[in-house]
């Protein structure tokens, strides 16, 4: 009797068979994720800023003032007059 090490059934191989895949895909996942938000992390404001740092400057069309603006149609901060811009100028909005 002694050295007879107990026989496995094939439900204690199935039971440990799910518990070994349940395990490794939560670790795969887990890693999987962290790796994705730490990229996101780093590259989101790196992104944003490169894409959304186009400013135009010049001198307002009404006043003569130095400005600078983020979207096509924004305001001068001196004579609150609109400019659009069109083909890298700026132009008066009447």
């Amino acid at each position: 009797m002694a050295g007879n090490p107990a026989k496995k059934t094939p439900v204690q191989s199935f039971i440990k068979g799910i518990f070994a895949a349940t395990f490794l895909s939560a670790v795969f996942l887990s890693v999987g994720s962290f790796l994705l938000a730490v990229i996101t992390i780093v590259l989101g404001p790196v992104a944003s800023l490169t894409l959304a740092t186009q400013s135009y400057r010049g001198s307002c069309p009404h006043c003569g003032n130095d400005v600078c603006g983020h979207a096509p149609v924004f305001q001068c901060h001196l004579c609150k007059n609109k400019i659009s811009v069109r083909d890298n100028s700026f132009h008066r909005i009447v």
